[in-house]
């Protein structure tokens, strides 16, 4: 079922970071009379329980999000995590930082180890396969104007 354009911009909404109740309000409008706060963040909620919405989200965040940014975050994460497993006051904490730091460097060794290679120039290629394809527009000109025929004389 496709999607409502009001409901694909609450999900491009939610998906570029805004509250969902926020983004309610603005893809809806405030009604007549003034909807309650309360009842644009039940409704938002009610929305996002919906599976195509939430693929909707999905799909957004994907277009939003580049593959560098992706990397990046992940980065960041990682490093958040180790922080964590040596830093943090509470045991717990360390020790599911920890845990999972171990089954992050366990899934690369496996990575590793599948010998799996990959040809930078073959995904280079991928990735510029999906970018947006650029088109040009012709413009189709009669050949019985001046500037075609080179009669300059009605210049």
């Amino acid at each position: 079922m496709a999607l409502s354009p009001r409901i694909q911009r609450f999900a491009k909404l939610v998906a570029s970071g805004m509250r969902q109740t926020d983004a309610r309000i603005a893809a809806f409008g405030d009604g007549w009379p003034s909807i309650k706060r309360a009842s644009h963040s039940q409704q938002a909620s009610r929305l996002m329980q919906r599976p195509d919405v939430r693929a909707a989200v999905a799909e957004y965040t994907e277009q939003l999000l580049p593959l560098a940014d992706l990397r990046a975050v992940a980065q960041q994460m990682e490093a958040n995590l180790y922080d964590l497993a040596l830093h943090s006051p509470n045991p717990r904490v360390r020790l599911e930082a920890s845990r999972l730091l171990i089954a992050i460097c366990e899934r690369r060794e496996e990575q590793q180890r599948s010998g799996r290679t990959i040809n930078v120039d073959t995904l280079i290629a991928e990735l510029a396969g999906l970018a947006p394809k650029r088109t040009l527009d012709l413009e189709i000109v009669d050949d019985n104007t001046p500037e075609a025929t080179g009669d300059e004389s009605e210049c």
